[in-house]
C-alpha cells in the first residue's frame, strides 16, 4: 500500500486583472511573467505543479503557455472565476492532492527555498507567513494540508470566496492550535522594497527595469 503524501504547489493567474490587464502574459526578463513564476515554481520540492485558471475563454492563452518544453508535466485546471475556493477544491479532488502550497501568478519572486523547507513538515495543518505581515507584499508563504483546507472551506461566505484562503484567518481556534506562524523568516528582506508584487503598471515598470539592471534570473533568486 503506497502511503506517500502527494504534494503539490497551485499557481493561481487569470487574464483579466483589472489594474494591470493581461499582467500574466507581458514581457518579464526574457520571458513573460507567468513563465516567469512557473520557471521559478519548478525549482519547488513537490509532486505536481498546477496552473489553476478558469474555464473562461480569455484565460485559453493558459495553454499555450503549457506547451513550451520548459513547463513539460505541468498541469493546467480550469474552473470558477468568482469562486476561487471552488476551484481549488475540485483541483485538489481532481488531482488527489494531500498537501499543497499557494503560489500567486502575480508574485514573480515567492521564496520557493523557504517552502520547500516546510512543503513536508506534517507536524502542522496550515504554515504560514501571513497571519500577521510583517514582510514585503508578494513573498507569501501558505502550505496547507487538503483535509484541513477541506474541512474548513465548506460554506464559505460570497465576500471571501474569491480569495483561496482568506475565509481561513478568521478562524481563532485552529489559527492557534494548528497553525506555524513563519514570522522569523520575513526580517531580512529589505527595507528599501515593500512590493514585491506586479499588481500595478508601477509594480511592472520598477520590477522590469530592476530584472534587466540587476539580471534577475528565476532560479537565482533566493527571497
Amino acid at each position: 500500500m503506497n502511503n506517500k503524501i502527494k504534494t503539490a504547489a497551485l499557481v493561481y493567474s487569470r487574464s483579466d486583472s483589472t489594474r494591470l490587464p493581461r499582467k500574466a502574459f507581458l514581457p518579464f526578463g526574457n520571458t513573460n511573467l507567468i513563465s516567469y513564476v512557473l520557471e521559478r515554481a519548478i525549482h519547488l520540492n513537490v509532486d505536481e505543479i498546477i496552473l489553476a485558471t478558469t474555464d473562461r475563454a480569455c484565460d485559453d492563452e493558459y495553454l499555450s503557455i503549457l506547451k513550451n518544453e520548459k513547463f513539460i508535466g505541468i498541469k493546467i485546471f480550469r474552473g470558477s472565476c468568482d469562486n476561487v475556493v471552488k476551484r481549488t477544491l475540485e483541483a485538489l479532488n481532481e488531482n488527489k492532492i494531500d498537501r499543497f502550497c499557494r503560489i500567486n501568478g502575480d508574485c514573480p519572486f515567492f521564496p520557493y527555498n523557504h517552502i520547500n523547507n516546510y512543503i513536508h513538515n506534517m507536524d502542522y495543518e496550515f504554515i504560514n507567513n501571513i497571519r500577521e505581515r510583517t514582510f514585503p507584499y508578494g513573498i507569501s508563504i501558505e502550505i496547507l494540508n487538503t483535509k484541513f483546507y477541506k474541512h474548513n472551506s465548506n460554506n464559505v461566505d460570497k465576500n471571501f470566496q474569491e480569495h483561496v484562503t482568506q475565509h481561513l484567518y478568521n478562524r481563532e481556534k485552529f489559527v492557534l492550535e494548528k497553525c506555524l506562524l513563519l514570522d522569523e523568516i520575513n526580517k531580512g528582506y529589505s527595507e528599501n522594497i515593500d512590493r514585491y508584487v506586479i499588481d500595478t503598471s508601477q509594480d511592472y515598470n520598477f520590477w522590469t527595469d530592476k530584472i534587466i539592471t540587476d539580471s534577475l534570473k528565476p532560479d537565482k533568486i533566493f527571497l
